[in-house]
């Protein structure tokens, strides 16, 4: 039986929901009662697990799996309407504990937060679990809270498989975030998963490295007494070791964040097509799946090495030699949040190095603007039908200059003011000039620019 065949049957009960003073009273059958045991023991979607590292040692840490308490609440009130359910919680707090400060040379005194939650189901029962933290920890009473509540769950079984899957080792990166991440076995999956990814009926069942069930291979019963529940855990399979999951995966929020970072450096356009082959979505927003969102920071991870590298070389070859180059390849404007996809980006980086490397060699400095006629290396950047600009800073190098702070200073009020950059260079130019005229612009627009830079300065002061 589904959950939701369980949540249908717990709703279809006339005649045996009655409200009285004390509030909810249901009543189940012996096997309705088995039905929503069996529908409460069934796994999370892997989509709402997350994974913490818990303990470290160098480079390598501990992950285990968990969910988040609204996942638990989402459960119940699938299962049973949020009538069909209470919890209450005790807090109180243990004071005077010594304990070592964050940087392990001094101690600190503290309190400890204590919480007790107890989670009633009519019809069912009632349970209670504990949860505890550190008042030190500003999050503590919220933190102490949903272990309580998910501990007393656990007494269900909701969640209570989280138990019995394997702590493994993994490798982390600078910022102690899992390179790698364990696969979930096959029986910590929901049975809607397994069936639409085709029972294995070979014997094998994947677990996420050196395991701690049971040592007979047999998928029925875990560490710590995983109960079979019928519909739930195939039975008679083996284990197999080893078998890693998706890589690079950092969970939850954080891996949305990662990715939205990433977003944001590599631009609209890149970003939107990286979603579209990926998940064939046309927003970021739209990814809910956890694998996806990896395989799309995997691919911005690399878009977003091209970006730099191609900002490094613009700042060396100079903003016109890159605004004339987009206009070669009849972009839309010089705006990173203009290159359609990975190969313009990669055909701009190779020609805009180019005309770095040509400028370098001729002058120690850096130079600022275009090079001059001749002199535009290979790829012919400069020079292409337009006469080169003297290197004093007057005409050219003065209006590319300050076109270019003024694209920084509005990305930095789009980010800040959450609204397009288009719109934000309309606002802080009062209609002189948009977002597509800044290719067009030249030193006689530089009085506009300057104040449009001032505007944009005043619009976030």
């Amino acid at each position: 039986m589904t959950q939701t065949d369980a949540s249908a049957a717990a709703m279809s009960m006339s005649g045996q929901v009655t409200q009285g003073t004390s509030g909810v009273s249901m009543t189940f059958t012996p096997e309705q009662i088995q039905q929503l045991l069996v529908a409460l023991n069934e796994p999370f979607d892997p989509e709402v697990v997350e994974w913490r590292v818990t303990n470290t040692s160098g480079k390598r840490g501990q992950v285990v799996a968990y969910a988040d308490q609204r996942a638990y609440t989402d459960r119940l009130n699938s299962l049973f309407t949020p009538a069909g359910w209470t919890r209450e919680y005790a807090v109180q707090t243990v004071q005077n504990f010594e304990v070592p400060r964050k940087d392990g040379k001094s101690t600190i005194i503290t309190a400890k937060v204590m919480v007790t939650a107890k989670v009633t189901i009519h019809g069912l029962g009632s349970h209670a679990g504990t949860g505890e933290e550190w008042a030190i920890d500003e999050n503590a009473l919220t933190r102490a809270e949903a272990q309580a509540f998910k501990r007393a769950c656990s007494c269900f079984g909701l969640g209570r498989y989280f138990y019995d899957l394997p702590r493994t080792w993994v490798d982390l990166d600078e910022n102690r975030r899992p390179l790698q991440l364990p696969k979930l076995p096959r029986w910590a999956l929901p049975q809607r998963v397994r069936a639409g990814a085709g029972e294995d009926r070979s014997g094998a069942s994947e677990t996420g490295g050196s395991g701690n069930r049971g040592g007979n291979g047999d998928d029925r019963n875990g560490a710590n007494g995983h109960p079979v529940t019928s519909g739930s855990v195939p039975s008679g399979r083996s284990q197999k070791q080893g078998t890693s999951g998706r890589t690079n995966g950092v969970y939850g929020a954080e891996l949305r964040q990662a990715v939205q970072q990433l977003a944001e450096e590599v631009g609209f356009s890149l970003t939107r097509s990286v979603v579209q082959a990926v998940a064939g979505k046309d927003e970021l927003g739209a990814v809910r799946d956890n694998a996806k969102l990896t395989s799309v920071m995997e691919k911005l991870t690399d878009l977003a090495r091209g970006v730099r590298r191609l900002r490094v070389a613009t700042e060396q070859a100079g903003a016109g030699v890159y605004s004339r180059l987009c206009q070669e390849l009849n972009l839309a404007s010089d705006s990173i949040d203009d290159i359609p996809n990975r190969e313009v980006l990669r055909d701009l980086v190779n020609r805009m190095e180019a005309a770095a490397r040509s400028v370098n060699s001729q002058a120690a400095d850096r130079a600022v603007g275009v090079t001059s006629p001749g002199t535009n290396g290979t790829n012919g950047i400069a020079g292409n039908g337009s006469s080169a600009q003297p290197s004093n800073g007057s005409s050219g190098n003065g209006i590319a200059q300050l076109r270019d702070r003024l694209l920084v200073e509005a990305r930095r009020v789009s980010t800040t003011c959450r609204k397009g950059i288009g719109e934000v260079i309309a606002v802080a130019s009062k209609g002189a000039f948009t977002f597509a005229d800044l290719t067009k612009l030249t030193d006689a627009d530089m009085a506009q620019v300057e104040a449009t830079l001032e505007e944009l300065a005043r619009m976030t002061a």
